[in-house]
């Protein structure tokens, strides 16, 4: 269950511009993984979680990315609490040129969503997206909520997806039910301490 829902995650964040998401395994050059959240920033409990596989298609309102991005580096890391749920996810995205029209057209396709269709090991699943009241962070920024089923069991994803500089970050908790809001904004300007460092 958490592997399809976790895929259901993912497969929504892939709607991002190509490179937003990486694993831990695939970070590159060490100054951005350097700006990652660490373990030793998170609560007791938590570890570094690596198994986030399989398959997956979106369709709908999402489809469409914004062209010509291409990242010179990428760097990410996700954590589960207890080896399940929640679990939050921070990606990193470093470009060679400014990013500000681009982003401005993602945040724009990301503002105008309301629900996103996808299969998910030959599962269809509709994702509704809202967005969220929520602090901004960098230079630009909108927070997301994303809420599905998967075999009859409610999960949710709040999203964060922001810029600072030539940097695009996605931000991310997922759980069963709803994310606790609180926690998420609290990696957040965790996240953003390291970032803007």
């Amino acid at each position: 269950m958490k592997r399809i829902i976790g895929t259901v995650a993912i497969s929504v964040a892939l709607v991002l511009p190509p490179g937003m998401l990486a694993t831990a395994a695939s970070a590159s050059p060490p100054h951005l993984s350097a700006k990652l959240l660490s373990i030793g920033q998170m609560p007791t409990g938590w570890s570094v979680d690596n198994s986030q596989q399989g398959s997956g298609g979106f369709a709908g309102c999402l489809t469409a990315k914004p062209g010509g991005l291409k990242p010179v580096a990428t760097a990410g890391v996700t954590f589960a609490d207890g080896g399940s749920l929640p679990e939050v996810s921070e990606a990193l995205a470093a470009y060679g040129s400014p990013i500000n029209k681009a982003f401005s057209k993602l945040m724009g396709a990301l503002d105008h969503c309301r629900s996103i269709s996808m299969v998910t090991d030959g599962k269809k699943t509709t994702v509704e997206v809202g967005q969220m009241s929520f602090p901004h962070f960098g230079d630009q920024s909108a927070a997301f909520d994303f809420t599905f089923a998967v075999d009859g069991v409610n999960a949710g994803a709040d999203f964060l997806v922001a810029r600072s500089g030539r940097i695009a970050i996605l931000f991310m908790e997922l759980d069963l039910g709803s994310p606790d809001v609180n926690q998420f904004e609290g990696f957040v300007k965790l996240a953003f301490v390291k970032i803007s460092g």
